[in-house]
């Protein structure tokens, strides 16, 4: 029985295609520069093309430096994060959960925890999560296996579940040795979430509900 789920926010719960990328182009045409198009700047990032790489398809690779300064300045904005969509079926799923006494922990490398916590709260997730582990961009991979490896102290990690959408999520999970479900629906691509072999690789959470129940029933 699974007993603790643990969440990636960006991706598995929200959908932020439209967030990253008004960020993107706002910041290009801003300084002159024409931005891909949503799909194609989407597909890019998807497939973990860099950003340089983008920006060179825009002749925009010297404006390196001060778009990324720019991007880190803008990215969490209220502004920005309310472009944010939830995924099909979150909030019925958290709450199905929740109700099952599951325990949910959202770990999330975003940067300004009182921005998350606000949209987390706007959104209606905030009273069906048990933690929320903001852990920062700076500290990466390691800073998000700390921050789980303290909340699942003394706790049986095989009854624990990882759902996240990068390499990030999966390489933490094994770290930790929690079994650890992949959703394609966020930041990856499948070909580059399979390629980390993950225990479970799915569409997005409404797969992971239905894989939990067919757990059950074994």
């Amino acid at each position: 029985m699974i007993s603790t789920i643990v969440l990636d926010l960006d991706g598995p719960l929200l959908d932020g295609r439209l967030r990253h990328y008004s960020c993107y182009s706002e910041i290009l045409k801003e300084q002159g520069f024409i931005p891909l198009d949503i799909d194609s700047y989407w597909a890019g990032k998807r497939s973990r093309v860099d950003r340089r790489t983008l920006l060179k398809k825009s002749e925009a690779v010297e404006f390196y430096d001060e778009f990324l300064r720019e991007w880190i300045q803008r990215i969490e904005l209220p502004a920005m994060l309310a472009l944010d969509q939830l995924q099909p079926g979150v909030l019925s799923i958290l709450s199905e959960w929740k109700d099952s006494e599951i325990e949910l922990v959202i770990a999330t490398m975003r940067n300004h925890v009182s921005n998350a916590v606000d949209q987390l709260t706007s959104l209606g997730i905030m009273p069906l999560v048990s933690e929320v582990l903001v852990t920062g961009s700076d500290d990466g991979f390691s800073g998000k296996v700390e921050a789980v490896r303290r909340v699942l102290s003394g706790k049986l990690r095989r009854t624990a579940l990882w759902v996240g959408d990068t390499e990030v999520d999966i390489r933490a999970a094994r770290s930790l040795e929690i079994p650890v479900c992949a959703l394609t629906c966020g930041l990856r691509t499948q070909a580059l979430l399979a390629a980390e072999n993950p225990d479970y690789l799915l569409d997005d959470l409404r797969d992971v509900r239905q894989h939990i129940v067919q757990m059950t029933k074994r």
